[in-house]
């Protein structure tokens, strides 16, 4: 295959994943759910199962595999090209949704972390002006022996 004709193929295989995206979001995101979550099907099921949504996803995309592990095992031409246009292109959607899904905790763990350190300088903040209003601050103890009275 030439570069002008992969790079065909390369946009017409986004624009699908985009597409099928976008098909199965309105179908397995109900329009009336409240956190809107692009994840929620695999948010339940990581609640039904007690897993993370990443593992849920996993669950889901592991079938699909296990069917192109299958496929791989014949000759390209024992399978229609539209059976492997499904199974590519739904583990390739299931890996654009597991990307989301990391790229979303490391947002989130990075908004703790600036959310901790603001907080933290707020309390240091807080404890410079405690220290510089308190007119008779308490001694501070000594590491050294008290002094021999007798």
């Amino acid at each position: 295959m030439d570069a002008r004709t992969f790079n065909a193929f390369l946009e017409g295989k986004l624009n699908d994943i985009r597409d099928i995206l976008a098909s199965k979001g309105a179908e397995y995101v109900p329009e009336g759910t409240v956190e809107k979550s692009r994840f929620h099907n695999f948010e339940v099921s990581a609640a039904l199962n007690g897993s993370t949504k990443e593992q849920a996803l996993w669950g889901f995309v592991t079938k699909h595999i296990v069917s192109l592990a299958d496929m791989i095992k014949d000759e390209p031409l024992d399978h229609s090209l539209a059976k492997w246009d499904e199974k590519i292109g739904d583990i390739s959607v299931y890996m654009v949704l597991l990307h989301a899904m990391v790229y979303e905790a490391h947002d989130n763990a990075d908004m703790v972390k600036v959310a901790m350190k603001e907080y933290a300088d707020h309390i240091s903040r807080l404890e410079d002006v405690s220290i510089k209003s308190d007119p008779d601050p308490e001694p501070k103890p000594s590491n050294e022996p008290p002094p021999n009275m007798g």
